[in-house]
């Protein structure tokens, strides 16, 4: 389900009153509204992955809009307050795009530490996972990764390689997990989206590497409701 807005690209910095528990955002990314178009899956190997049966998704938001943030290059974070249970290993990744520019994108996730009130992105936890050949439209990219760990607050940042015309998918509700409205862009700190209070939240999931199987939140389940 995609839900879109007549929106283009702006940024402004705003002035925030009011105090809140979580950081007060001091700025508005504006965004874009797409063309309508079929959203193309693409799967990365799994081979080194280990038993995939044995992931099971910690944080998954896929409700996506027709709308994104054209990042211009820059990184852009999202907090994902995962359902983890202290440290685990990282089993597999994903995140949704626009790509308009009409061209292939290269794209860098990195994963850092966070906690409950939404602190500045932490240490390194998990990356920087480079992608390079994804491909121009509207995509949906799923990853093992090879390193890395997660638990139950962590910064998710993806930047792209192009320029023109691609950034982020917004998506909401979370249906693992869950999200603040709120972004984070390392160019001026905290953001919301806007204007018509757009939720700051992005098609992004993650997965870790569990002990047992669970009985449905497998990674073979996550995969499967996808298709």
């Amino acid at each position: 389900m995609r839900r879109g807005y007549p929106l283009s690209f702006v940024f402004s910095v705003v002035v925030a009153t009011a105090a809140f528990a979580d950081p007060t955002p001091v700025g508005v990314l504006e965004t874009i509204l797409a063309p309508d178009m079929a959203e193309q899956k693409i799967a990365g190997d799994f081979s080194y992955a280990g038993d995939p049966s044995v992931c099971s998704p910690q944080y998954v938001n896929q409700l996506m809009y027709q709308t994104f943030v054209n990042q211009r290059g820059f990184e852009l974070l999202d907090d994902l307050h995962t359902d983890a249970v202290g440290t685990e290993p990282l089993c597999g990744y994903e995140f949704g795009f626009y790509n308009l520019s009409g061209g292939e994108t290269s794209a860098y996730v990195t994963i850092y530490d966070n906690d409950a009130a939404d602190d500045a992105p932490g240490k390194i936890l998990a990356g920087p996972f480079t992608i390079q050949g994804l491909p121009s439209g509207l995509v949906r990219a799923f990853y093992a990764a090879p390193s890395g760990v997660i638990d139950e607050d962590v910064w998710m940042g993806v930047k792209f390689g192009q320029f023109r015309g691609t950034g982020l998918t917004l998506a909401d509700p979370v249906l693992f997990g869950f999200s603040h409205d709120l972004a984070y862009d390392p160019r001026v700190g905290y953001v919301n989206l806007g204007p018509g209070g757009l939720p700051a939240n992005f098609v992004m999931s993650v997965t870790s590497h569990l002990p047992v199987p669970t009985s449905t939140s497998t990674w073979g389940f996550l995969k499967a409701r996808y298709r």
